[in-house]
């Protein structure tokens, strides 16, 4: 601006300024905003192989994805010549790391590029190479003729030193230095990072018998129990489960259900029986769970000591049992058993297995009425469960994918499972039972119904979370629980809080953590 319009009044003077009238020798040209087209340049040659190599992609991809980096960025391997490659998904980074030149140096392809791709161009050129290669005086002559189109020089070595220089008006100022403690992370790899092509293990990851909260109870089952006052059933995948009637709900205008029935927990698994007939349950002297087994179209008697895994059977073909008998238990003996027979038949629950005749009472009958009423409670109950797991994943709207199903909010502190409508951003990859993202988090399955969660984040505990899509979930960890009162166990120790404190605290940060980490 001209000395002479200081000279003016302040209102004359702001006049003239805000009315564009004010008189300059040269008027400020507005800033532009710095538009440039940055290039890495990965040197493969033979002396920059091995660990120069992965520090050298490492940085690349850190370099492209800075969350600050909001140009443009080509990459090239330098070997004979300069080669474009893609970085921008986990089979790329593995394709393009593998390539690799016989040559000792670069310095000729490094030279042609800027003779032939820079022409002119607006570019900032990144070039990374091992420190070993800066030293040969061909390489030097070639970075220091072309020091104003190489914007930053990038060393690394075998054992993970990296340094950081930056041309600036001619000459090369170092800004950093890093070192890898290489030993150290490479002997504690990230669980997980496995391609969705790759081969897994082959070997099903290990459940646990039972969790800190209740499995879903199955609709299937051979047989339903009333031993002692306890529930037990006989599920089609020859488990003997033991389940509850809910008799508190701690929070009865939240977590109500349409079943008085609450979820059950495994006792025994892989029972070696066959699934015809009639079943009875009971305990022996040793605490031991005996099964007992009755084929009327085979007279057949069997025993099984669930514990132990000892077996006896007993043919009862010369005893005319009456077809409509049916298999009981009562006061510690098993029985075959007919409301309007006089004599039934007394089987023994320990020893050598036999049957005899016994005057039918009206204490049994009392008991066989009694355990009828009881188990109609449970009749027809049971909840869907999802064992099938095709995929895992994370949807647009953040939420988590089980097969078919996201994990939505229902209304305050319900949350279930319902049909995902949304596009999946993230797929965990699949190794048998184990999903594992590419942050290292992990989703261990368990086709009884439910799943555990690990978190990469070592600050995020080890949750749990049934796999049921027929009723409201539950959350819980080795310390606390919220959710249905279906899931919690009868004598639990959990510290009870709201279901959505729970997925704030912990199903939330796992989600956010593969979000913000995996790829």
């Amino acid at each position: 601006m001209l000395l002479s319009e200081f000279a003016h009044e302040e209102e004359v003077f702001m006049n003239r300024v805000a009315n564009n009238e004010a008189l300059y020798i040269q008027r400020e040209i507005p800033p532009e905003e710095n538009v440039f087209e940055r290039v890495i340049l990965i040197d493969i040659s033979l002396k920059n192989w091995g660990t120069p190599k992965v520090l050298a992609f490492a940085s690349a991809i850190a370099v492209i994805k800075h969350p600050k980096a909001h140009s443009e960025c080509k990459v090239f391997v330098l070997g004979e010549h300069s080669i474009p490659v893609s970085l921008n998904t986990v089979e790329e980074v593995i394709r393009n790391q593998n390539a690799v030149s016989p040559v000792l140096g670069v310095s000729n392809a490094l030279e042609r590029f800027f003779e032939e791709e820079y022409n002119g161009r607006d570019l900032e050129v990144f070039f990374i190479t091992s420190h070993e290669n800066v030293q040969n005086q061909h390489m030097q002559k070639v970075i220091h003729e072309n020091r104003d189109k190489l914007k930053f020089l990038v060393t690394t070595s075998a054992d993970g030193e990296l340094n950081f220089y930056k041309h600036h008006k001619g000459t090369r100022k170092h800004i950093q230095k890093i070192r890898l403690p290489l030993r150290e992370l490479w002997a504690h790899p990230p669980k997980g990072n496995k391609t969705s092509g790759s081969v897994g293990s082959g070997i099903k990851t290990a459940v646990p018998e039972n969790y800190p909260l209740l499995f879903p109870t199955p609709k299937d089952r051979m047989e339903t129990f009333l031993y002692e006052g306890e529930f037990y059933m006989l599920s089609n995948k020859k488990q003997l489960l033991k389940t509850y009637l809910s008799d508190n709900y701690y929070n009865k205008n939240i977590y109500q259900n349409i079943s008085i029935q609450k979820g059950c927990e495994v006792i025994v698994e892989n029972i070696s029986v066959k699934p015809r007939g009639q079943f009875a349950l009971a305990r022996n002297k040793a605490g031991n769970y005996i099964l007992a087994q009755y084929q009327p179209d085979r007279k057949n008697l069997s025993r099984l000591n669930l514990s132990t895994g000892e077996y006896s059977e007993l043919n009862l073909s010369g005893l005319d049992i009456p077809v409509n008998f049916s298999l009981i238990y009562f006061n510690k003996s098993f029985f075959l058993y007919g409301l309007e027979y006089d004599n039934i038949f007394r089987i023994n629950l320990e020893g050598n297995l036999f049957a005899e005749r016994t005057d039918n009472n009206r204490e049994i009958r009392k008991n066989v009425f009694r355990t009828e009423a009881e188990l109609n409670k449970l009749k027809n109950k049971g909840i869907k469960i999802l064992n099938n797991f095709t995929r895992i994943g994370i949807n647009s709207a953040e939420r988590l994918v089980v097969s078919k199903f996201a994990l939505q909010f229902h209304s305050e502190n319900e949350y279930w499972l319902e049909k995902n409508s949304d596009k999946i951003e993230i797929y965990a990859h699949q190794d048998k039972n184990k999903f594992t993202f590419s942050d290292g988090s992990e989703v261990i399955t368990d086709h009884r119904g439910m799943l555990t969660f690990v978190s990469s984040n070592k600050s995020i505990p080890v949750f749990y979370m049934p796999s049921s899509h027929d009723g409201y979930i539950a959350l819980a960890t080795e310390k606390e629980f919220g959710g249905s009162e279906y899931y919690l166990p009868k004598k639990s120790k959990l510290k009870i809080r709201e279901m959505e404190e729970m997925y704030f605290d912990y199903m939330e940060p796992f989600i956010k953590h593969v979000l913000e980490y995996g790829t």
